[in-house]
């Protein structure tokens, strides 16, 4: 199926750069499948078991442990890298490769503190509202993170990182001294990593997912489709300053799928955010629940005349919305560009029997949502 997900290019070997940064699968029978994957290579390339840790490792740079407790099967959860590995050792690459997509139900990195959430393998309605919802109001940011003991180490990475033009901020601790910066080239984070162990330095990377709006009832809905697509909870949190409402939470896995699947970028995307790819070409369903979350958290329902519009610096996403509003025969002006320099889908002015069939694109019960249905109770037309 076209919008199915290949679960394995959630992995980054650019970024995943140690064994605890790695993304695992966890599924009831894989090791089922692992077991009859280790005995195939090892039948294949007569190999002993012992040998193919030996080759693993020295694939993936890293002490047989992590290569030997999967090969033996003294985990449940399995890193991606050594999956891939595996994969690249047996002719029957397509057909393993398959079956561990197939049994794999829930995804975490290789750490202690990882919360599984649920593998998802494909488009859903829930996850297309997250979409809209994130290329309205939504934001991905990742940022390498290192600790450091001593002035000397701190002051050697400074200049590595003054060299290649790193924008970046230090805090201090009573212990240890914080850099924090942005993922924008890989070949810093190559010198990082080669300095990590003798310069006594931490280093780990963040990936977090961010979304406010000015009502609390949208996040409320973006809440409820986070846990219904992942299973996982987050927390809807007011700004202490300001009338209004925020979701921050730290995910990995999450991240790549808006970025990796659905084309997302990190950091701005005011001007370039366009419908996915992926959603634009699957069924109109899919295309009305991505336009639900974006209009839910950007669209906007007219007081006093009877017309819903959204705007955006975007050209693109515009154009998406127009091209879905279409679909739903629920007639359109034609898109414009306001005196703020936005780009414009308005309705026209819509009797009952359009404002009904707009309620589609608003999630029930959320504040615009209520206020179309005001219009309906209310409508003379």
């Amino acid at each position: 199926m076209k919008d199915k997900f290949d679960l394995f290019t959630l992995n980054n070997p650019k970024l995943d750069i140690s064994p605890k940064s790695w993304i695992c699968f966890q599924g009831m029978k894989l090791n089922e499948i692992l077991s009859l994957l280790v005995e195939t290579i090892c039948i294949e390339n007569k190999i002993t078991k012992k040998q193919l840790c030996n080759l693993i490792s020295k694939k993936l740079k890293c002490s047989n442990g992590p290569a030997e407790e999967i090969i033996y099967l003294r985990k449940q959860h399995i890193p991606i890298p050594i999956l891939l590995t595996l994969l690249s050792l047996t002719k029957h690459r397509k057909i393993y490769k398959n079956k561990i997509i197939n049994y794999t139900k829930f995804l975490k990195c290789n750490n202690a503190t990882s919360k599984p959430i649920k593998a998802l393998k494909n488009l859903t309605i829930p996850f297309c509202k997250i979409a809209g919802a994130h290329a309205g109001d939504g934001n991905l940011y990742s940022k390498i993170v290192l600790e450091i003991k001593n002035e000397t180490s701190k002051n050697e990475i400074l200049i590595i990182l003054r060299k290649n033009n790193c924008k970046f901020k230090i805090f201090k601790t009573k212990k240890r001294i914080r850099i924090k910066l942005n993922i924008d080239k890989v070949d810093v984070l190559k010198q990082l990593t080669s300095l990590r162990e003798q310069k006594n330095m931490t280093l780990f990377i963040t990936n977090a997912i961010n979304i406010a709006d000015f009502y609390e009832s949208g996040l409320k809905a973006y809440q409820n489709w986070i846990l219904e697509t992942f299973g996982l909870n987050v927390a809807v949190k007011k700004y202490s300053n300001k009338r209004a409402y925020r979701i921050d939470f730290d995910n990995k896995i999450i991240a790549r799928y808006l970025n990796i699947f659905l084309g997302f970028p990190y950091g701005e995307k005011t001007y370039i955010v366009k419908e996915p790819t992926l959603i634009e070409k699957s069924t109109l369903s899919f295309r009305i629940a991505f336009l639900l979350g974006y209009m839910t958290f950007e669209g906007h329902v007219c007081k006093k005349r009877n017309f819903v519009e959204v705007s955006s610096k975007s050209r693109s996403i515009i154009e998406n919305s127009y091209s879905t509003f279409q679909k739903l025969n629920i007639p359109m002006r034609n898109i414009h560009i306001d005196n703020y320099g936005r780009w414009v889908c308005i309705s026209k002015v819509l009797n009952t029997y359009y404002l009904k069939k707009a309620l589609i694109v608003f999630e029930k019960n959320t504040e615009k949502w209520k206020r179309l249905k005001y219009k309906i109770k209310n409508a003379r037309l």
